[in-house]
Order: structure tokens, then sequence, then C-alpha cells
């Protein structure tokens, strides 16, 4: 239990600035208040749905530090959290497991994200597979956390919401379950498929905060100026050389 509420536990370091702990702030405070909203009503019975949250933002802005404090702030609730990355060493940092190896992904997609996802629960319903199944199932029945989700594509993110809801024969979006991410718009995105934010899922099922300042290099001007330039459309560049 927390002596005090989770937002107030969530403190400024001496290196940053106000503005950076201001922005991270609205990123815990409005994830800590959809996980109480999930915690007072969920399952299959709610009479409403509790959006899930996209932290976003450059490099080193703190997206991993938010996410991780949210994760800790889920876990002190008694709620079950379940981490997936789709890159494999991510997923070895975060303690998880990756994407497609938790849902049993097929390799082939050219199919629909529906007849994808039917595959899918078809391999996980397999004995050697029983153990993932019972971890979405079980595990997962509360908060998944995504990270780096921008590498998704917008089949992946919709796979995932039809084989949640299949599981839990439920209409809830996710199956019910209270989905977290962070992503970076202007790094890698999706190998195949459309990129993840035209994801029809992003408007109705998840609120966008975005962390706008670098933390990591907050004391060092000429790398934020080289990492915004990296960040600025090519096109812009040359018309405003």
């Amino acid at each position: 239990m927390w002596d005090t509420s989770p937002t107030e536990a969530f403190v400024k370091s001496v290196e940053q600035s106000q503005s950076l702990y201001q922005e991270q702030l609205l990123a815990v405070t409005t994830a800590v208040r959809a996980i109480q909203k999930y915690t007072n009503e969920f399952g299959a019975g709610a009479c409403t749905y509790t959006k899930g949250e996209i932290v976003h933002g450059v490099p080193g802005a703190g997206k991993s530090h938010v996410i991780s404090y949210i994760t800790l702030v889920a876990l002190s609730l008694a709620l079950r959290v379940m981490t997936t990355v789709i890159m494999g060493v991510r997923a070895n940092a975060f303690g998880g497991m990756h994407f497609h190896m938790l849902l049993c992904l097929p390799i082939k997609t050219t199919c629909t994200p529906y007849r994808l996802a039917e595959i899918s629960i078809s391999k996980l319903h397999q004995k050697q597979n029983i153990n993932l199944l019972h971890c979405l199932l079980t595990v997962t029945v509360d908060i998944l956390i995504i990270d780096e989700c921008g590498m998704l594509s917008a089949h992946q993110l919709s796979i995932l919401a039809i084989i949640l809801r299949k599981l839990w024969h439920v209409c809830t979006p996710f199956g019910g379950v209270l989905v977290f991410g962070t992503m970076d718009h202007a790094q890698f995105g999706a190998i195949n498929g459309l990129p993840f934010l035209l994801s029809t899922h992003l408007i109705t099922d998840f609120t966008l905060v975005g962390l706008k300042h670098a933390v990591r290099v907050a004391g060092d001007p000429e790398l934020q100026k080289l990492q915004k330039t990296t960040r600025v459309n090519l096109w812009w560049l040359i018309e405003n050389q």
C-alpha cells in the first residue's frame, strides 16, 4: 500500500527542470487515473471501458522511466502485469516476452487480421503452448505493457485486440485488458503493414501523452539541437537551410 498517493510519490530529480518534471507527471497522473478507474470497475460486466495510455516522445525523454513507474503502481495495487516487446533484446531487458511468441503469431502475414487471430488462438490451444494460453488468461488479465509499440503495425494491434476479445469471450476492446505503451514515431516503424499511428484503436481506446523534452541530454544543448535536427522532415531541412 502507498503511504501517499502515487502521483505525490513521483518526485522531481535534482537535475530535472520543472517543465521536464511536469510533462512526466502528466503522463503518470493520466495512467494512475486509468488504473484507479480500472480497479473500481472491470471485467465483462463493466459498464464503461477504461482507455489505455501511450507515452510518446523523443529519445531520453523518460518514457521507460514513466512506464516502469506505472508498472510499479499497478503491481502495488495487486494487479497482474505482463510486458511484451516486438524486439527480443528489449523483451529480455524488461523481463517480458516477445510479442510474436506471446501470441503464437504465424509467420505468414498475407491473411486478414481476423484470420491471423484465428490461427494464433488455434495454436495457443495446442498442448505445447498451453502455458502461453494460461499466461494470456491470467497474467495479462489486468494490464499489458507494450514497450516501443510504434514498431507494431496497425494490423498487429488489431490482431492483439481480436485475440484478447476471443479468449475472454467479450466485446470490450482488448478483452477488457488495460493496455499501456511507449513509442517514438521518428524511430523504427512497422516492418510490414500500415503504421501503428494509423490504427483505428488509437482514437477510441487510448490516451496519448507526449514527452517533448529530453532528460538524458538536458545538460548538452548542442546534442539536443542535433537530436532535434535528425527528427525534422528532410524536405523542411532542404527548404530552410
